[in-house]
């Protein structure tokens, strides 16, 4: 069983894939994690170099998340470029992992199962929802700079299978697990 877990930026994803990695014996493709791991290897870096200038570098020549970030969410056609390059070694990346832990339970865990083509890679996809307000307290600025770019909450909650609200407090840990109850899912 691979269960998807997505939602908006600042949602709680990795909160709710931590509750379940914590009780379940299970593997975990974080895409933004393999993302991340992504920028460090170096015909990476080349493309993004020649795509974006070498603005985007830290001293000591790798890519700075920080001004990549600045460059991609202040324009669209810009963030459409990095998706184009990231999207299909994110996709390969989290097959390969899938194809490693066959017969294994697992989590594909990220904003942009959708986008990248990941949700026929999923039996099932849990929905983290939370509220605009409960989501900029955690996350402050970031929530507008990206959310801008993403799915609307309505337009996430519709894609799910399941749908658990993230209300910021210790009761996400009891609505995941009643989610997995009410529903008959196991990992």
């Amino acid at each position: 069983m691979i269960l998807g877990i997505s939602g908006r930026v600042g949602s709680g994803k990795t909160t709710v894939q931590e509750i379940l990695i914590k009780e379940e014996k299970c593997w975990i493709a974080d895409l933004d994690s393999i993302g991340h791991a992504l920028l460090f290897k170096k015909e990476l870096i080349e493309e993004l170099i020649t795509t974006f200038g070498d603005s985007i570098l830290t001293t000591d020549g790798s890519i700075s998340r920080t001004h990549l970030g600045k460059l991609v969410f202040n324009d669209k056609k810009k963030l459409e470029s990095l998706n184009k390059i990231l999207h299909p070694k994110i996709k390969q990346e989290v097959l390969e992992i899938i194809e490693k832990n066959k017969n294994k339970n697992g989590l594909v865990s990220g904003a942009l199962i959708e986008e990248i083509d990941l949700k026929t890679c999923c039996d099932k996809i849990l929905i983290v929802d939370a509220n605009d307000d409960n989501i900029i307290r955690s996350i402050g600025d970031k929530f507008h700079k990206v959310s801008a770019f993403q799915r609307t909450r309505q337009e996430y909650i519709e894609s799910g299978d399941f749908v658990v609200l993230n209300n910021f407090d210790a009761s996400l840990k009891n609505h995941v697990y009643t989610c997995f109850d009410k529903n008959g899912f196991k990992l």
